[in-house]
C-alpha cells in the first residue's frame, strides 16, 4: 500500500497505525504489508494512542475512538468537525479544529471547547505542557492541561507540525524548522 497519502503515524504495541485520506491502515510487520481497517471512506488528518485505545481526527465527521486495535471504530460526540490534531494527556483527549481545541474526559462521550479559538492544526505534549500549532498565529502554549493558553514568540507562522524532544519544542513551517 504505498501507493496511499499518509497524514499520520502512532504506534500502538508491535503495530503501527497510519491516518491517511483513505481512512486508517496497519501493520504488524515494520511496514512490509499494510492491511486496512474499518474506518475506511474517511480522510483521517491524525491519529493518537492511549491505553489501548486508538484516536483519529477525521476531515468531516469527527472524531473517532478504537478500543480494539481498529477493528471497530465508535464516533464521538464532537461528530460535525473537521479535526486537524488529536493528542491525548492524562486522560484527555485534545483536538484541534478549524474553530480551536476541544477536550474530552470521558473518552468522547463529551467535549469542551478551550479558551484558544484559533484554527488549531498541530499539536504536541510534554507532561501538562501542551503547545498547538495554529493556521496563522503561530504556537499556543498550555502549561495547565488546556485551560489557559499563552501565545509564544513564534506568533506569525502557520505551523504544520510539532514534537518535543529532549526539552524542546520544534515547530515545522512553510519557511523552516523552528526550536
Amino acid at each position: 500500500m504505498n501507493s496511499m497519502y499518509v497524514t499520520s503515524f502512532v504506534r500502538s504495541g508491535n503495530t503501527v497505525f497510519a491516518g491517511a485520506l483513505e481512512g486508517v491502515i496497519y501493520s504488524t510487520d515494520s511496514g512490509v504489508n499494510w492491511f486496512g481497517t474499518q474506518l475506511s471512506g474517511q480522510t483521517v488528518y491524525s491519529i493518537a494512542s492511549y491505553n489501548n485505545t486508538l484516536v483519529a481526527g477525521t476531515s468531516s465527521a469527527g472524531v473517532f475512538l478504537s478500543t480494539n486495535n481498529g477493528i471497530n471504530w465508535a464516533q464521538t460526540a464532537l461528530n460535525n468537525q473537521s479535526i486537524n490534531a488529536v493528542a491525548v494527556n492524562a486522560g484527555k483527549i485534545f483536538a484541534g479544529t478549524n474553530n480551536g481545541i476541544f477536550t474530552s474526559i470521558n473518552n468522547g462521550a463529551s467535549w469542551i471547547l478551550t479558551s484558544l479559538n484559533n484554527q488549531v492544526i498541530s499539536l504536541a505534549l510534554s507532561g501538562n505542557n501542551i503547545f498547538a500549532g495554529t493556521l496563522s498565529a503561530g504556537v499556543f502554549l498550555s502549561s495547565n492541561n488546556g485551560i489557559n493558553w499563552v501565545q509564544s514568540l513564534l506568533n506569525v507562522q502557520e505551523v504544520h507540525s510539532l514534537v518535543f524532544e529532549n526539552n524542546m519544542v520544534y515547530a515545522g513551517t512553510a519557511a523552516g524548522v523552528y526550536f
